[in-house]
């Protein structure tokens, strides 16, 4: 097999294969990059079935329908509280600006404003 010219270029008949720049990717590099990507992938299964099973033993191992419907239909009755909160502070805020409106016409102006 040629010898790569300096800085790592293929020459004419190397068939080995080269990057977009043309540079070739040492072997051991490649094979590195592959053992990284599949450890990662196995630490990554890992940690879900670890994750899985945290959250089994939390809830006991199943979850139950009707107590999760419970719980959905405990938010969703929080969440309308919420909005309701929302509507009353933005009415608040303003009636709040009136008055302040009310008050700056009422204020006697000194000559020259």
């Amino acid at each position: 097999m040629p010898d790569p010219e300096p800085h790592g270029r293929l020459q004419s008949g190397d068939t080995r294969r080269a990057g977009p720049r043309g540079r070739i990717m040492p072997e051991e590099i490649f094979v590195l990059a592959i053992m990284s990507i599949l450890s990662a992938t196995a630490l990554g299964f890992g940690l879900m079935r670890t994750v899985g099973r945290h959250l089994e033993r939390k809830h006991g191992g199943a979850f139950d329908p009707a107590e999760l419907q419970m719980e959905l239909d405990e938010l969703r009755r929080q969440l309308e509280t919420v909005d309701d909160l929302r509507q009353r502070h933005l009415e608040l805020e303003e009636r709040l600006d009136f008055a302040e409106r009310l008050l700056v016409d009422r204020t006697p102006r000194r000559k020259g404003e």
